[in-house]
């Protein structure tokens, strides 16, 4: 559709980060990813969190770390194509740290969405 972008596997066409290991590869003009296979999925999956705190950056710039005392998170919810359907979706939250600042929060921040 050529408005995808590879470092991240986001696209303004589709809904979801793709990872699919193949299409990636081919499009991997910078060799990015790692030769091994399931070296290369965690760093695409990594790359998934980053895409999601420039996105979180942009949309939310003033949001402040507290609000009245409580600290303000952010829940995400999306979907990964894998090259196969159904696509699964995750679910990570994220803190804000500072103002427009954000991080994800879980040890493993990509939970399956039932």
């Amino acid at each position: 559709y050529k408005n995808e972008e590879y470092h991240f596997g986001a696209s303004a066409y589709h809904r979801n980060f793709n990872l699919k290991l193949a299409t990636r590869r081919g499009k991997d003009v910078e060799a990015l990813l790692p030769t091994d296979d399931t070296e290369a999925m965690a760093f695409m999956e990594t790359k998934i969190l980053e895409g999601v705190v420039i996105l979180l950056e942009t949309k939310y710039p003033t949001l402040e770390p507290q609000t009245g005392g409580i600290d303000q998170y952010v829940e995400v919810t999306y979907m990964v194509y894998y090259g196969t359907n159904p696509s699964p979706y995750f679910k990570t939250r994220f803190k804000c740290t500072e103002t427009g600042k954000f991080e994800p929060i879980e040890e493993n921040p990509t939970v399956q969405v039932k």
